[in-house]
């Protein structure tokens, strides 16, 4: 939030190892931020806690998405020091609104609800950004992993032009470094590229095929 503020840009990446040098890595290698994934990952709030912990020692901004919309997820990574949560499947501004007397949030726009009514969303006090889920929100617009759709690209420029007009940053996540750079360029302040898993194979894969001559 401190580089939105002061106009600049932000880069993160998703971590799905349950390691703190990885994060550690993370960090040297010069990014902003890490999203810890308790979704869609093995992380549970033991290890996200850790995590937090080394994320913020070495000077990367610690964000956790959290598995489910309900209050003691949202305490506990808070009261561990999280940066901020990152909430998916929200739907309304009324759990908009539920979710802020507890913490200040980063709702994932991701659902056709949560579309339909991001003006409103977005405005809510205590909602302090969107994160766009691509994926997801393509299978709600009836148009899965379609992200050259018109439907889809026009669905994404929504959802950042709210966040513009109401002051708040807009977090766009994508799979690599050019596409980053593409979002970057169409005026979204910050971008999460990929998974730190997904890096490692790709990198040691082609370590492997250079070394074989593929």
């Amino acid at each position: 939030l401190e580089k939105y503020r002061a106009g600049g840009k932000s880069l993160g990446t998703f971590t799905h190892l349950l390691s703190a040098p990885a994060v550690e890595a993370l960090a040297r290698a010069g990014l902003d931020y890490v999203i810890i994934d308790i979704e869609h990952s093995p992380i549970g709030a033991e290890h996200a806690a850790e995590l937090i912990s080394t994320a913020s020692g070495a000077g990367l901004a610690p964000f956790v998405r959290i598995d489910e919309i309900s209050r003691s997820p949202v305490l506990k990574m808070l009261d561990a020091g999280a940066a901020g949560l990152i909430v998916p499947q929200l739907e309304s501004v009324e759990q908009a609104e539920k979710l802020v007397s507890w913490a200040l949030l980063i709702p994932q726009c991701e659902t056709a609800g949560c579309l339909e009514h991001i003006e409103e969303i977005v405005a809510v006090e205590g909602v302090d950004g969107i994160f766009i889920g691509p994926f997801d929100l393509s299978i709600a617009l009836g148009i899965p992993g379609r992200f050259d759709d018109a439907r889809h690209i026009a669905a994404v420029e929504r959802v950042r032009l709210a966040c513009e007009r109401a002051g708040k940053p807009c977090i766009m996540f994508c799979g690599s470094g050019e596409a980053a750079a593409g979002y970057f360029a169409q005026g979204f302040p910050s971008v999460t590229a990929g998974l730190d898993i997904s890096f490692m194979i790709d990198a040691v894969r082609a370590m492997a095929d250079t070394a074989f001559g593929k």
